[in-house]
């Protein structure tokens, strides 16, 4: 009884016939059904893990030369699950010295070697979780993991915008050639939004989903479609475990672990899978909440830039009554420190004429003036300043797309000489003057347009969020005017330039 509890089991061996006698338990920790063992040696051998081979025929040598040894190996059993098993031998010579037999002892430490290869998965993955800045490399670097040591196959799966139908963010299976599956059974669950699968079931449920043996009639359940359906068989789980990722106020995602063939999870797999989650799950949240803490603090800090570019350029703009003095002093201010380029134009008796222009480099100036001019450019920029003055709104472009540069630039050289430019973002506004320029339609004279400006706002690597400054932001721009433009007008902006 005290041997059945411990789960140890004895045998005796005579290396000369091969013949054994074990106890009455040593099957069954073994793992093998009663009546597996005869009376040949052999036949407790014959579910050692073929990797392990090598470890017996060296303890076998060592009780020849020693007299005794020790191992630890894995053995299949008949139910598939894969046990550790600690033997020990001592080897009873005869009167000329060669082992005439062996005594030792089978025990199944199975429990003890999990728990020392789960604290090491558990300890290697947090690890994981802190290996970098972005949480969603580090999140899918959980999966290479999982697959080496706790399972044939993993998920991860974030939620985005809050939306249960999550994105698969990494999909790794034991077998490389069928890891592209995971994403045809994702592309499944997309097309089929109705019907809740059950990675969708835990995140929404914020429950873990365990299911240790898995029949064809739960396969067949959990299929959204047809097409899913067959995809899950393809696979062939055999065990699965879907972890959802919860923070505090909103589900984060969940990580999914999938056996097949004869293996299967067991409530200790399950308890590691939930620990796994909730480490995860910390690790994003905390991630999250460093990035809206830095956020926050570049919010601040562009806010504090955009204050002190206004404090400055009102001094600017009262150091002289020049007025060209004065739209080339505001134009050099306004580059570098918000713009890489700044033109301005104004309204004279009806007229549009260019009255300032600044560039952060000299490669940029000159390559504005480089660039190729239509014969009808003058009209095309006047026209298109114009609309924006009378309309009395800005234009914002945060990302400038090619057929916009296309319309700046019809001719395949002035496009070549834009696009070298690497023009980013643009935004162009009215600056009215009282008392200057010639009254419009319907107008007082007081507030006639005298100026305006297009600052495409061409990002440099690192500069690029220049558009979202607090002070910035203005009412939705309206559509880009139909009449083409063969060149920006007025152009002030952020380029890419190579770091």
């Amino acid at each position: 009884m005290a041997q059945e509890a411990a789960r140890i089991g004895t045998y005796e061996w005579e290396p000369a016939t091969g013949r054994a006698v074990w106890s009455e338990n040593a099957e069954a920790v073994l793992g093998r059904a009663p009546g597996s063992f005869k009376e040949n040696f052999q036949d407790s051998l014959v579910n050692i893990m073929p990797e392990d081979r090598p470890l017996l025929d060296a303890a076998v040598e060592e009780l020849t030369r020693e007299g005794s040894n020790r191992l630890e190996v894995r053995v299949l059993a008949d139910s598939g699950e894969t046990k550790w098993i600690q033997a020990t031998g001592t080897a009873i010579r005869g009167e000329a010295g060669t082992v005439d037999r062996v005594v030792g002892v089978m025990m199944d430490v199975t429990e003890r070697r999990r728990a020392a290869e789960h604290a090491e998965f558990l300890a290697d993955a947090t690890a994981q979780l802190a290996v970098s800045m972005d949480y969603r490399t580090n999140v899918a670097g959980i999966a290479q993991k999982a697959v080496r040591d706790f399972a044939d196959m993993c998920i991860v799966a974030l939620v985005v915008d809050g939306e249960a139908t999550a994105e698969l963010v990494s999909a790794v299976h034991r077998d490389p050639a069928r890891s592209a599956m995971f994403h045809e059974v994702f592309e499944a669950i997309r097309h089929n939004p109705d019907r809740r699968s059950f990675v969708a079931q835990a995140i929404e449920d914020g429950e873990a989903i365990f299911v240790p043996n898995i029949s064809a009639e739960q396969l067949a359940d959990a299929a959204v479609s047809e097409a899913h359906r067959e995809l899950l068989v393809d696979l062939q789980p055999t065990s699965i475990i879907c972890v959802p990722l919860q923070a505090r106020r909103s589900p984060l995602g969940a990580l999914v672990f999938v056996h097949d063939g004869p293996r299967h999870f067991d409530a200790a797999d399950f308890a590691l899978a939930q620990e796994l989650g909730r480490r995860t799950a910390l690790a994003i949240e905390n991630a999250l909440l460093l990035e809206q803490s830095v956020n926050r603090e570049a919010d601040i800090r562009r806010a504090n830039e955009a204050l002190q570019l206004l404090a400055d350029s009102g001094v600017q703009l009262s150091a002289t009554l020049e007025l060209n003095d004065m739209l080339n002093s505001l134009a050099n201010l306004v580059v570098p420190r918000f713009a890489d380029v700044c033109s301005i134009s104004i309204a004279v008796d009806g007229k549009q004429l260019p009255a300032a222009l600044a560039c952060s480099t000299p490669e940029l100036a000159s390559g504005l003036a480089a660039l190729p001019r239509a014969p009808d450019v003058e009209s095309d920029i006047m026209r298109s300043a114009s609309q924006v003055i009378e309309s009395g709104r800005p234009i914002f472009l945060p990302t400038i797309p090619d057929e916009l540069l296309h319309q700046w630039a019809p001719e395949p050289g002035q496009f070549a000489a834009l696009s070298r430019l690497g023009f980013r973002s643009a935004r162009s506004r009215r600056r009215r003057t009282p008392g200057h320029g010639s009254p419009q339609p319907d107008r007082p004279a007081s507030r006639a347009p005298t100026g305006g400006g297009l600052q495409p706002l061409l990002s440099e690597p690192g500069r690029g969020r220049r558009a979202e400054r607090p002070a910035d932001r203005r009412p939705a721009p309206p559509a880009i005017p139909d009449a083409p433009c063969t060149r920006p007008p007025a152009l002030v902006g952020r380029r890419d330039e190579p770091d």
